[in-house]
Protein backbone atom coordinates (compact mmCIF):
# COMPACT_ATOMS: atom_id res chain seq x y z
CA UNK A 1 0.00 0.00 0.00
CA UNK A 2 0.80 3.10 -0.47
CA UNK A 3 1.91 5.46 2.90
CA UNK A 4 0.68 9.01 3.03
CA UNK A 5 4.51 9.56 5.26
CA UNK A 6 7.22 12.26 4.93
CA UNK A 7 9.05 11.74 2.06
CA UNK A 8 12.03 10.71 4.16
CA UNK A 9 9.97 7.57 4.56
CA UNK A 10 9.55 7.36 0.93
CA UNK A 11 12.02 4.39 -1.39
CA UNK A 12 15.63 5.98 -2.09
CA UNK A 13 16.51 7.10 -5.28
CA UNK A 14 19.79 7.72 -6.18
CA UNK A 15 21.59 11.17 -7.50
CA UNK A 16 24.97 9.94 -9.43
CA UNK A 17 27.56 12.78 -8.53
CA UNK A 18 30.30 12.49 -11.09
CA UNK A 19 33.80 14.71 -10.04
CA UNK A 20 37.35 15.24 -12.17
CA UNK A 21 40.23 16.72 -10.44
CA UNK A 22 42.97 18.08 -11.07
CA UNK A 23 46.52 15.51 -9.72
CA UNK A 24 48.30 18.87 -8.77
CA UNK A 25 46.07 21.07 -7.06
CA UNK A 26 49.35 23.33 -5.93
CA UNK A 27 52.15 24.82 -7.33
CA UNK A 28 54.23 25.42 -3.94
CA UNK A 29 58.14 25.80 -3.74
CA UNK A 30 60.14 23.15 -3.25
CA UNK A 31 60.70 24.13 0.30
CA UNK A 32 57.52 23.68 1.19
CA UNK A 33 56.24 20.75 -0.74
CA UNK A 34 56.34 19.56 2.85
CA UNK A 35 53.13 20.98 3.63
CA UNK A 36 51.51 19.49 1.07
CA UNK A 37 49.88 17.30 2.99
CA UNK A 38 48.34 19.69 5.62
CA UNK A 39 46.90 21.27 2.30
CA UNK A 40 45.48 18.01 0.56
CA UNK A 41 43.84 17.48 4.20
CA UNK A 42 42.20 20.70 3.90
CA UNK A 43 40.84 20.06 0.53
CA UNK A 44 39.79 16.51 1.63
CA UNK A 45 37.53 18.34 4.30
CA UNK A 46 36.00 21.10 2.07
CA UNK A 47 35.33 18.20 -0.02
CA UNK A 48 33.64 16.60 2.91
CA UNK A 49 31.53 19.70 3.74
CA UNK A 50 30.86 20.26 -0.13
CA UNK A 51 29.19 16.03 -0.03
CA UNK A 52 26.84 17.36 2.65
CA UNK A 53 25.90 20.61 1.48
CA UNK A 54 25.27 19.47 -1.87
CA UNK A 55 22.07 18.03 -1.40
CA UNK A 56 20.52 21.49 0.12
CA UNK A 57 21.93 22.85 -2.70
CA UNK A 58 20.48 21.02 -5.12
CA UNK A 59 17.53 21.33 -3.10
CA UNK A 60 17.07 17.01 -2.86
CA UNK A 61 14.27 15.26 -1.06
CA UNK A 62 15.29 13.21 1.87
CA UNK A 63 14.66 10.16 0.18
CA UNK A 64 17.73 11.05 -2.39
CA UNK A 65 21.47 9.96 -1.48
CA UNK A 66 24.51 10.34 -3.38
CA UNK A 67 26.28 8.07 -5.41
CA UNK A 68 30.15 9.41 -6.42
CA UNK A 69 31.72 8.04 -10.12
CA UNK A 70 35.18 8.94 -10.06
CA UNK A 71 38.55 7.68 -11.20
CA UNK A 72 41.29 6.86 -8.21
CA UNK A 73 43.89 9.25 -9.32
CA UNK A 74 46.31 11.10 -7.32
CA UNK A 75 45.37 14.60 -5.68
CA UNK A 76 41.50 15.12 -6.08
CA UNK A 77 40.40 11.93 -7.09
CA UNK A 78 42.07 10.18 -3.85
CA UNK A 79 40.51 13.05 -1.74
CA UNK A 80 37.34 12.65 -2.45
CA UNK A 81 37.54 9.01 -1.94
CA UNK A 82 38.83 9.59 1.22
CA UNK A 83 35.98 12.48 1.62
CA UNK A 84 33.34 9.37 1.11
CA UNK A 85 34.62 6.90 2.54
CA UNK A 86 34.32 8.91 5.88
CA UNK A 87 30.56 10.03 5.36
CA UNK A 88 29.90 6.44 4.10
CA UNK A 89 28.72 7.54 0.60
CA UNK A 90 28.38 4.66 -2.21
CA UNK A 91 31.53 4.82 -5.12
CA UNK A 92 31.88 3.58 -8.30
CA UNK A 93 35.53 3.91 -8.97
CA UNK A 94 35.94 3.96 -13.27
CA UNK A 95 38.76 3.12 -14.74
CA UNK A 96 40.65 4.21 -18.05
CA UNK A 97 42.23 0.25 -18.21
CA UNK A 98 42.93 -2.38 -15.85
CA UNK A 99 43.91 -1.80 -12.15
CA UNK A 100 46.89 -3.53 -12.28
CA UNK A 101 48.18 -1.81 -15.37
CA UNK A 102 46.44 1.60 -14.32
CA UNK A 103 48.25 2.22 -11.11
CA UNK A 104 52.00 0.81 -12.66
CA UNK A 105 50.95 3.36 -15.51
CA UNK A 106 53.64 6.02 -17.19
CA UNK A 107 52.79 9.13 -17.90
CA UNK A 108 54.42 11.47 -20.81
CA UNK A 109 57.83 12.31 -18.98
CA UNK A 110 58.51 8.65 -18.54
CA UNK A 111 57.36 8.77 -14.74
CA UNK A 112 55.02 6.61 -12.55
CA UNK A 113 51.82 8.03 -12.21
CA UNK A 114 51.82 6.65 -8.81
CA UNK A 115 54.46 5.81 -6.31
CA UNK A 116 54.37 3.19 -4.35
CA UNK A 117 53.33 4.80 -1.41
CA UNK A 118 50.78 6.51 -3.78
CA UNK A 119 50.02 3.07 -5.19
CA UNK A 120 49.31 1.03 -1.82
CA UNK A 121 46.50 3.69 -0.37
CA UNK A 122 45.16 3.19 -3.39
CA UNK A 123 44.56 -0.22 -3.36
CA UNK A 124 43.55 0.07 0.07
CA UNK A 125 40.63 2.90 -0.77
CA UNK A 126 39.66 0.52 -3.70
CA UNK A 127 39.73 -2.02 -0.96
CA UNK A 128 37.24 -0.03 1.07
CA UNK A 129 33.71 -1.44 1.48
CA UNK A 130 32.40 1.80 0.33
CA UNK A 131 33.56 1.66 -3.31
CA UNK A 132 30.92 -0.44 -4.31
CA UNK A 133 31.91 -0.65 -8.30
CA UNK A 134 35.57 -0.67 -10.17
CA UNK A 135 34.42 -0.44 -13.99
CA UNK A 136 37.21 -0.83 -16.75
CA UNK A 137 35.40 1.66 -19.24
CA UNK A 138 37.98 1.90 -22.29
CA UNK A 139 39.38 -0.76 -24.15
CA UNK A 140 41.81 2.02 -26.57
CA UNK A 141 44.84 2.09 -27.03
CA UNK A 142 45.72 4.98 -26.93
CA UNK A 143 46.45 6.95 -23.38
CA UNK A 144 44.59 9.87 -24.06
CA UNK A 145 42.11 8.53 -26.08
CA UNK A 146 42.01 5.93 -22.47
CA UNK A 147 41.33 8.97 -20.53
CA UNK A 148 39.07 10.84 -22.33
CA UNK A 149 36.75 7.77 -22.86
CA UNK A 150 36.42 7.69 -19.02
CA UNK A 151 35.72 11.29 -18.54
CA UNK A 152 32.60 10.87 -21.28
CA UNK A 153 30.90 7.81 -19.65
CA UNK A 154 31.71 9.38 -16.02
CA UNK A 155 29.75 12.71 -17.35
CA UNK A 156 27.27 10.49 -19.63
CA UNK A 157 25.94 7.87 -16.02
CA UNK A 158 25.93 11.49 -13.86
CA UNK A 159 23.18 13.81 -13.05
CA UNK A 160 25.74 16.70 -12.32
CA UNK A 161 29.47 16.97 -12.12
CA UNK A 162 31.84 18.49 -9.90
CA UNK A 163 35.63 19.74 -11.63
CA UNK A 164 38.10 20.31 -8.69
CA UNK A 165 40.78 22.37 -10.68
CA UNK A 166 44.03 24.15 -9.76
CA UNK A 167 44.09 27.72 -9.98
CA UNK A 168 45.53 28.37 -13.56
CA UNK A 169 45.48 25.12 -14.69
CA UNK A 170 45.79 24.65 -18.11
CA UNK A 171 43.96 21.65 -19.55
CA UNK A 172 45.25 18.70 -21.35
CA UNK A 173 44.03 16.11 -23.48
CA UNK A 174 41.91 13.89 -21.31
CA UNK A 175 42.09 15.83 -18.27
CA UNK A 176 39.78 18.06 -15.77
CA UNK A 177 39.50 20.97 -17.69
CA UNK A 178 38.43 18.58 -20.80
CA UNK A 179 35.95 16.91 -18.65
CA UNK A 180 34.73 20.70 -17.39
CA UNK A 181 34.41 21.88 -21.09
CA UNK A 182 32.81 18.46 -21.73
CA UNK A 183 30.32 19.50 -19.27
CA UNK A 184 29.82 22.80 -20.43
CA UNK A 185 29.22 21.44 -24.13
CA UNK A 186 26.87 19.49 -23.40
CA UNK A 187 24.54 21.20 -20.75
CA UNK A 188 25.05 18.95 -17.57
CA UNK A 189 25.17 20.72 -14.40
CA UNK A 190 28.20 21.26 -13.50
CA UNK A 191 30.08 22.57 -10.36
CA UNK A 192 33.47 24.63 -10.94
CA UNK A 193 35.91 24.60 -8.41
CA UNK A 194 39.03 26.61 -8.52
CA UNK A 195 42.04 25.99 -5.63
CA UNK A 196 44.41 28.08 -4.99
CA UNK A 197 46.97 28.80 -2.26
CA UNK A 198 47.54 32.61 -0.89
CA UNK A 199 49.65 33.87 1.85
CA UNK A 200 49.49 30.00 3.28
CA UNK A 201 45.53 29.90 3.34
CA UNK A 202 43.02 28.05 0.35
CA UNK A 203 40.98 29.65 -1.39
CA UNK A 204 38.21 28.01 -3.02
CA UNK A 205 36.44 29.78 -5.77
CA UNK A 206 33.10 27.82 -6.86
CA UNK A 207 31.15 28.90 -10.28
CA UNK A 208 27.98 26.75 -11.56
CA UNK A 209 27.18 25.91 -14.77
CA UNK A 210 24.19 24.74 -16.55
CA UNK A 211 22.76 24.28 -12.97
CA UNK A 212 18.85 24.98 -14.05
CA UNK A 213 19.42 22.39 -15.97
CA UNK A 214 19.56 19.65 -13.01
CA UNK A 215 16.53 17.62 -13.19
CA UNK A 216 16.07 15.79 -10.00
CA UNK A 217 16.06 11.89 -10.37
CA UNK A 218 11.99 10.94 -9.57
CA UNK A 219 11.26 7.13 -9.34
CA UNK A 220 8.16 6.68 -11.83
CA UNK A 221 4.96 7.60 -10.05
CA UNK A 222 3.46 4.15 -9.26
CA UNK A 223 6.57 3.71 -6.53
CA UNK A 224 7.14 7.34 -5.80
CA UNK A 225 5.45 7.18 -2.93
CA UNK A 226 5.96 4.00 -1.46
CA UNK A 227 7.05 3.08 1.65
CA UNK A 228 10.79 2.45 2.16
CA UNK A 229 12.16 -1.05 3.46
CA UNK A 230 12.34 -0.46 7.12
CA UNK A 231 16.18 -0.07 8.06
CA UNK A 232 18.26 -0.31 11.27
CA UNK A 233 19.43 2.90 11.53
CA UNK A 234 17.54 6.49 9.10
CA UNK A 235 21.09 6.97 7.51
CA UNK A 236 21.33 3.60 6.36
CA UNK A 237 20.63 2.31 2.85
CA UNK A 238 17.78 -0.68 2.60
CA UNK A 239 19.46 -3.87 0.69
CA UNK A 240 18.72 -4.38 -2.90
CA UNK A 241 16.40 -7.26 -1.87
CA UNK A 242 14.47 -5.34 0.86
CA UNK A 243 14.12 -2.88 -1.83
CA UNK A 244 12.71 -5.27 -4.81
CA UNK A 245 10.39 -7.14 -2.07
CA UNK A 246 8.49 -3.67 -1.56
CA UNK A 247 8.49 -2.65 -5.13
CA UNK A 248 7.36 -5.91 -6.66
CA UNK A 249 4.77 -6.81 -4.20
CA UNK A 250 2.85 -3.24 -5.07
CA UNK A 251 3.24 -3.29 -8.92
CA UNK A 252 2.64 -7.18 -9.11
CA UNK A 253 -1.06 -6.70 -7.27
CA UNK A 254 -1.49 -3.68 -9.50
CA UNK A 255 -0.76 -4.88 -12.55
CA UNK A 256 -2.88 -7.46 -12.21
CA UNK A 257 -5.57 -5.20 -11.53
CA UNK A 258 -5.23 -3.62 -14.43
CA UNK A 259 -5.52 -6.69 -16.20
CA UNK A 260 -8.24 -7.39 -14.95
CA UNK A 261 -10.25 -3.42 -15.70
CA UNK A 262 -8.32 -3.72 -19.32
CA UNK A 263 -9.93 -7.46 -20.09
CA UNK A 264 -13.19 -6.43 -18.89
CA UNK A 265 -13.63 -3.10 -20.70
CA UNK A 266 -12.46 -5.40 -23.93
CA UNK A 267 -15.31 -7.95 -23.38
CA UNK A 268 -17.92 -5.19 -22.18
CA UNK A 269 -17.52 -3.57 -25.72
CA UNK A 270 -17.19 -6.31 -27.83
CA UNK A 271 -20.51 -8.27 -25.86
CA UNK A 272 -22.17 -4.87 -26.30
CA UNK A 273 -22.03 -4.07 -29.66
CA UNK A 274 -22.57 -7.85 -30.78
CA UNK A 275 -25.83 -7.73 -28.64
CA UNK A 276 -26.98 -4.43 -29.88
CA UNK A 277 -26.41 -5.98 -33.53
CA UNK A 278 -28.18 -8.82 -32.32
CA UNK A 279 -31.14 -6.33 -31.10
CA UNK A 280 -31.00 -4.43 -34.02
CA UNK A 281 -31.50 -7.74 -36.52
CA UNK A 282 -34.53 -9.09 -34.54
CA UNK A 283 -36.06 -6.03 -34.60
CA UNK A 284 -35.58 -5.81 -38.81
CA UNK A 285 -36.45 -8.97 -39.25
CA UNK A 286 -39.22 -9.94 -37.08
CA UNK A 287 -40.81 -6.98 -36.35
CA UNK A 288 -42.45 -8.12 -32.59
CA UNK A 289 -44.88 -5.76 -31.04
CA UNK A 290 -41.81 -4.75 -28.80
CA UNK A 291 -39.33 -3.51 -31.17
CA UNK A 292 -39.42 -0.58 -28.71
CA UNK A 293 -38.38 -1.89 -25.97
CA UNK A 294 -35.38 -4.00 -28.35
CA UNK A 295 -34.47 -0.75 -29.35
CA UNK A 296 -33.93 1.51 -26.13
CA UNK A 297 -32.02 -1.93 -24.98
CA UNK A 298 -29.85 -1.92 -28.15
CA UNK A 299 -29.43 1.89 -27.30
CA UNK A 300 -28.30 1.34 -23.86
CA UNK A 301 -26.04 -1.38 -24.71
CA UNK A 302 -24.67 0.93 -27.58
CA UNK A 303 -24.17 3.71 -25.07
CA UNK A 304 -22.31 1.26 -22.50
CA UNK A 305 -20.05 0.47 -24.96
CA UNK A 306 -19.42 3.30 -26.08
CA UNK A 307 -18.52 5.03 -22.20
CA UNK A 308 -16.62 1.78 -21.72
CA UNK A 309 -13.98 2.13 -25.02
CA UNK A 310 -13.88 6.61 -23.85
CA UNK A 311 -13.39 5.22 -20.22
CA UNK A 312 -10.17 2.79 -21.98
CA UNK A 313 -8.86 5.94 -23.88
CA UNK A 314 -8.58 8.50 -21.24
CA UNK A 315 -7.57 5.78 -18.45
CA UNK A 316 -5.37 4.01 -20.15
CA UNK A 317 -5.66 0.73 -18.00
CA UNK A 318 -3.90 -1.03 -21.10
CA UNK A 319 -0.38 1.38 -20.91
CA UNK A 320 -0.74 0.97 -16.63
CA UNK A 321 -1.48 -2.48 -16.77
CA UNK A 322 1.98 -2.85 -19.25
CA UNK A 323 3.90 -0.22 -16.74
CA UNK A 324 3.25 -1.77 -13.81
CA UNK A 325 4.22 -5.69 -14.88
CA UNK A 326 7.15 -4.20 -16.23
CA UNK A 327 8.23 -2.42 -12.96
CA UNK A 328 7.43 -5.74 -11.41
CA UNK A 329 9.79 -7.78 -13.93
CA UNK A 330 12.34 -5.43 -13.56
CA UNK A 331 12.55 -5.70 -10.05
CA UNK A 332 11.91 -9.43 -9.76
CA UNK A 333 14.98 -9.69 -12.18
CA UNK A 334 17.31 -7.66 -9.65
CA UNK A 335 15.80 -9.36 -6.83
CA UNK A 336 16.85 -13.09 -8.37
CA UNK A 337 20.27 -12.47 -8.95
CA UNK A 338 20.65 -13.27 -5.23
CA UNK A 339 24.78 -12.87 -4.23
CA UNK A 340 25.74 -12.10 -7.70
CA UNK A 341 28.17 -9.40 -7.88
CA UNK A 342 27.72 -7.55 -11.58
CA UNK A 343 27.46 -4.47 -12.83
CA UNK A 344 23.43 -4.40 -14.37
CA UNK A 345 24.30 -3.13 -17.67
CA UNK A 346 21.37 -4.97 -19.13
CA UNK A 347 19.22 -2.46 -17.71
CA UNK A 348 20.89 0.28 -19.71
CA UNK A 349 21.45 -1.90 -22.98
CA UNK A 350 16.90 -2.90 -23.04
CA UNK A 351 14.74 -0.14 -24.40
CA UNK A 352 13.06 0.68 -20.90
CA UNK A 353 10.60 4.16 -20.77
CA UNK A 354 12.67 6.98 -19.87
CA UNK A 355 10.34 7.35 -16.57
CA UNK A 356 11.88 4.15 -14.82
CA UNK A 357 15.63 5.29 -15.50
CA UNK A 358 16.07 6.64 -11.68
CA UNK A 359 14.82 3.34 -10.70
CA UNK A 360 17.47 1.14 -12.47
CA UNK A 361 20.26 3.60 -11.61
CA UNK A 362 18.87 3.39 -7.99
CA UNK A 363 18.59 -0.44 -8.25
CA UNK A 364 22.51 -0.84 -9.84
CA UNK A 365 23.76 1.39 -7.25
CA UNK A 366 22.02 -0.66 -4.42
CA UNK A 367 22.52 -4.46 -5.98
CA UNK A 368 26.52 -3.33 -6.06
CA UNK A 369 26.44 -1.91 -2.34
CA UNK A 370 24.50 -4.91 -1.42
CA UNK A 371 26.78 -7.82 -2.41
CA UNK A 372 30.08 -5.76 -2.46
CA UNK A 373 31.65 -8.43 -0.36
CA UNK A 374 30.83 -11.10 -3.01
CA UNK A 375 32.57 -8.69 -5.48
CA UNK A 376 36.41 -10.88 -5.16
CA UNK A 377 34.96 -14.11 -4.72
CA UNK A 378 37.27 -17.39 -4.06
CA UNK A 379 36.97 -20.93 -3.26
CA UNK A 380 33.49 -22.01 -3.96
CA UNK A 381 31.25 -19.89 -3.44
CA UNK A 382 30.30 -18.89 -6.59
CA UNK A 383 28.75 -22.59 -6.90
CA UNK A 384 26.68 -21.29 -4.04
CA UNK A 385 25.35 -18.43 -6.16
CA UNK A 386 25.06 -20.51 -9.31
CA UNK A 387 22.90 -23.21 -7.38
CA UNK A 388 20.83 -20.43 -6.12
CA UNK A 389 20.33 -18.56 -9.07
CA UNK A 390 19.30 -21.75 -10.94
CA UNK A 391 16.77 -22.85 -8.41
CA UNK A 392 15.03 -19.84 -7.40
CA UNK A 393 14.92 -18.43 -11.08
CA UNK A 394 14.43 -21.32 -13.58
CA UNK A 395 14.06 -24.61 -12.55
CA UNK A 396 11.52 -24.08 -9.37
CA UNK A 397 8.39 -25.99 -10.46
CA UNK A 398 6.31 -23.19 -9.30
CA UNK A 399 5.08 -21.04 -11.72
CA UNK A 400 5.28 -18.34 -9.73
CA UNK A 401 9.01 -19.04 -8.94
CA UNK A 402 10.62 -20.83 -12.17
CA UNK A 403 10.70 -19.34 -14.94
CA UNK A 404 10.74 -22.35 -17.39
CA UNK A 405 7.42 -23.21 -15.46
CA UNK A 406 6.05 -20.24 -15.84
CA UNK A 407 6.43 -20.18 -19.38
CA UNK A 408 5.62 -23.36 -20.40
CA UNK A 409 2.29 -22.71 -18.21
CA UNK A 410 1.47 -19.45 -19.82
CA UNK A 411 2.42 -21.04 -23.58
CA UNK A 412 -0.12 -23.93 -22.87
CA UNK A 413 -2.83 -20.87 -21.44
CA UNK A 414 -2.90 -18.81 -24.11
CA UNK A 415 -2.42 -21.84 -27.01
CA UNK A 416 -5.81 -22.85 -25.57
CA UNK A 417 -7.63 -19.90 -25.32
CA UNK A 418 -6.16 -19.03 -28.87
CA UNK A 419 -7.52 -22.19 -30.24
CA UNK A 420 -10.94 -21.48 -28.56
CA UNK A 421 -11.08 -17.84 -30.58
CA UNK A 422 -9.65 -19.31 -33.86
CA UNK A 423 -12.38 -22.02 -33.47
CA UNK A 424 -15.40 -19.58 -32.53
CA UNK A 425 -14.17 -17.57 -35.57
CA UNK A 426 -14.27 -20.21 -37.89
CA UNK A 427 -17.90 -22.00 -36.56
CA UNK A 428 -19.17 -18.68 -36.88
CA UNK A 429 -18.00 -17.84 -40.28
CA UNK A 430 -19.21 -21.47 -41.59
CA UNK A 431 -22.47 -21.48 -40.03
CA UNK A 432 -22.86 -17.53 -41.49
CA UNK A 433 -22.00 -18.60 -44.89
CA UNK A 434 -24.49 -21.86 -44.93
CA UNK A 435 -27.37 -19.46 -43.34
CA UNK A 436 -26.71 -16.83 -46.39
CA UNK A 437 -26.76 -19.66 -48.95
CA UNK A 438 -30.02 -21.72 -47.27
CA UNK A 439 -31.70 -18.24 -47.59
CA UNK A 440 -30.29 -17.67 -51.13
CA UNK A 441 -32.14 -21.14 -51.91
CA UNK A 442 -35.13 -20.32 -49.66
CA UNK A 443 -35.74 -17.02 -51.67
CA UNK A 444 -35.31 -18.54 -54.76
CA UNK A 445 -37.75 -21.37 -54.74
CA UNK A 446 -40.17 -20.16 -52.35
CA UNK A 447 -42.16 -18.12 -55.13
CA UNK A 448 -41.50 -20.18 -57.74
CA UNK A 449 -43.75 -23.04 -56.24
CA UNK A 450 -46.24 -20.57 -55.28
CA UNK A 451 -46.46 -19.99 -59.08
CA UNK A 452 -46.69 -23.25 -59.63
CA UNK A 453 -49.52 -24.17 -57.43
CA UNK A 454 -51.69 -21.28 -58.88
CA UNK A 455 -50.95 -21.86 -62.46
CA UNK A 456 -51.88 -26.17 -62.26
CA UNK A 457 -55.25 -25.15 -61.64
CA UNK A 458 -56.84 -22.79 -63.97
CA UNK A 459 -60.11 -23.44 -63.01
CA UNK A 460 -60.75 -25.07 -59.55
CA UNK A 461 -63.89 -25.46 -57.73
CA UNK A 462 -64.22 -23.10 -55.05
CA UNK A 463 -63.73 -25.49 -52.01
CA UNK A 464 -60.62 -26.35 -53.69
CA UNK A 465 -59.55 -23.00 -54.23
CA UNK A 466 -59.97 -22.20 -50.76
CA UNK A 467 -57.80 -25.26 -49.60
CA UNK A 468 -55.02 -24.65 -52.16
CA UNK A 469 -54.80 -20.61 -51.13
CA UNK A 470 -54.34 -21.64 -47.71
CA UNK A 471 -51.57 -24.19 -48.38
CA UNK A 472 -50.08 -21.26 -50.38
CA UNK A 473 -50.12 -19.29 -47.54
CA UNK A 474 -48.55 -21.31 -44.88
CA UNK A 475 -45.91 -22.19 -47.29
CA UNK A 476 -45.29 -18.35 -47.98
CA UNK A 477 -45.69 -17.89 -44.30
CA UNK A 478 -42.79 -20.61 -43.40
CA UNK A 479 -40.48 -19.46 -45.73
CA UNK A 480 -40.97 -15.92 -44.91
CA UNK A 481 -39.85 -16.87 -41.23
CA UNK A 482 -37.17 -19.18 -42.67
CA UNK A 483 -35.99 -16.70 -44.48
CA UNK A 484 -35.77 -13.74 -41.48
CA UNK A 485 -34.21 -16.43 -39.59
CA UNK A 486 -31.05 -17.19 -41.74
CA UNK A 487 -31.13 -13.65 -42.60
CA UNK A 488 -30.71 -12.82 -39.12
CA UNK A 489 -28.07 -15.56 -38.48
CA UNK A 490 -26.50 -14.39 -41.53
CA UNK A 491 -25.81 -10.55 -40.11
CA UNK A 492 -24.93 -11.34 -36.51
CA UNK A 493 -22.77 -14.25 -37.01
CA UNK A 494 -19.99 -12.84 -38.56
CA UNK A 495 -20.08 -9.79 -35.84
CA UNK A 496 -19.41 -12.70 -33.68
CA UNK A 497 -16.90 -13.99 -35.24
CA UNK A 498 -15.39 -10.84 -35.55
CA UNK A 499 -15.91 -10.29 -32.21
CA UNK A 500 -13.53 -13.84 -31.37
CA UNK A 501 -10.79 -12.30 -33.76
CA UNK A 502 -10.75 -8.80 -31.24
CA UNK A 503 -10.89 -10.53 -27.97
CA UNK A 504 -7.67 -12.14 -29.79
CA UNK A 505 -6.11 -9.59 -30.88
CA UNK A 506 -6.94 -7.75 -27.89
CA UNK A 507 -5.16 -10.14 -25.18
CA UNK A 508 -2.55 -11.03 -27.47
CA UNK A 509 -2.62 -14.87 -27.97
CA UNK A 510 -1.04 -14.93 -30.91
CA UNK A 511 2.31 -13.11 -30.28
CA UNK A 512 2.36 -14.73 -26.57
CA UNK A 513 2.37 -17.91 -27.24
CA UNK A 514 4.85 -17.90 -30.13
CA UNK A 515 7.21 -16.08 -27.86
CA UNK A 516 6.85 -17.79 -24.89
CA UNK A 517 7.47 -20.86 -26.95
CA UNK A 518 10.98 -19.54 -27.98
CA UNK A 519 11.65 -18.24 -24.15
CA UNK A 520 10.98 -21.91 -23.24
CA UNK A 521 13.56 -23.62 -25.89
CA UNK A 522 15.96 -20.33 -24.72
CA UNK A 523 15.66 -20.87 -21.25
CA UNK A 524 16.71 -24.63 -21.30
CA UNK A 525 19.33 -24.57 -23.35
CA UNK A 526 20.55 -21.42 -20.41
CA UNK A 527 19.72 -23.66 -17.77
CA UNK A 528 22.20 -26.68 -19.03
CA UNK A 529 24.95 -24.26 -19.69
CA UNK A 530 24.70 -22.51 -16.91
CA UNK A 531 24.73 -26.19 -14.84
CA UNK A 532 28.10 -26.53 -16.82
CA UNK A 533 29.74 -23.15 -16.03
CA UNK A 534 33.06 -23.96 -14.65
CA UNK A 535 34.09 -20.19 -12.99
CA UNK A 536 32.24 -17.04 -11.43
CA UNK A 537 33.27 -15.17 -14.78
CA UNK A 538 31.26 -17.66 -16.92
CA UNK A 539 28.42 -17.43 -14.52
CA UNK A 540 28.21 -13.86 -14.38
CA UNK A 541 27.81 -13.42 -18.42
CA UNK A 542 25.80 -16.25 -18.64
CA UNK A 543 23.35 -14.78 -16.12
CA UNK A 544 23.47 -11.32 -17.25
CA UNK A 545 22.50 -12.91 -21.21
CA UNK A 546 19.72 -14.77 -19.64
CA UNK A 547 17.92 -11.77 -17.62
CA UNK A 548 18.72 -9.31 -20.86
CA UNK A 549 16.14 -11.73 -22.64
CA UNK A 550 13.84 -12.02 -19.95
CA UNK A 551 13.91 -8.47 -19.36
CA UNK A 552 13.83 -7.52 -22.98
CA UNK A 553 10.65 -10.15 -23.57
CA UNK A 554 8.93 -8.11 -21.15
CA UNK A 555 10.05 -4.44 -22.74
CA UNK A 556 8.44 -6.06 -26.02
CA UNK A 557 5.80 -6.50 -24.68
CA UNK A 558 5.30 -3.58 -22.74
CA UNK A 559 5.82 -1.35 -26.23
CA UNK A 560 3.37 -3.40 -27.87
CA UNK A 561 0.93 -3.66 -25.26
CA UNK A 562 1.08 0.10 -24.37
CA UNK A 563 -0.33 0.97 -27.82
CA UNK A 564 -2.75 -1.53 -27.90
CA UNK A 565 -6.47 -0.74 -27.73
CA UNK A 566 -9.82 -2.69 -28.51
CA UNK A 567 -10.00 -3.17 -32.36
Amino acid sequence: MVASTSPSDHLPCVVQLGFAGSRRLFDLPLDQSNSESALHDQVQAYLLEKLLSLPLELQLSDNHFLCCISQVAIGADMLLTRACQALNIPQRIFLPQHRDAYLSAVGAQNQPDFSEIQREESLKLLASPHVIQSRLVSEAADRTTRFEDTNQEILRVSDVVICLLRHGAEGQSGGTNDMLKLAQSVGKPTLEIRVAVRDGKLEFNEQWHGKSNFEMPKLPEEIARLSAPHVHHPSQLPTVAQYCEVVKNHVSERALRYSRWFSWAALVIIGTHILGTLLATIVLAFHPSYSALFLLCELALLVTGLMVHRWLHHSHPSQLWALARLLAEINRSVRALGDIHLYLQYLFWLRLPDNVRSLLRTLNVLHLRSTREFHAESGEHWLLHREAYLRNRLIDPDPAQGQIAYYKFQRQKHSRAMSRATRMFAICSVVAILASLCEFVVLSTTPNHAQTSASSHTEPESDQLVEQASEVGHVLNTGELTTRFLGLLAVVLPVLAVGALSWAAAQDYHARVTTFGEMVDFLEQQRDRIQRVSSARQLQRLVVETESRLLGETAEWYNRRSFTGVA
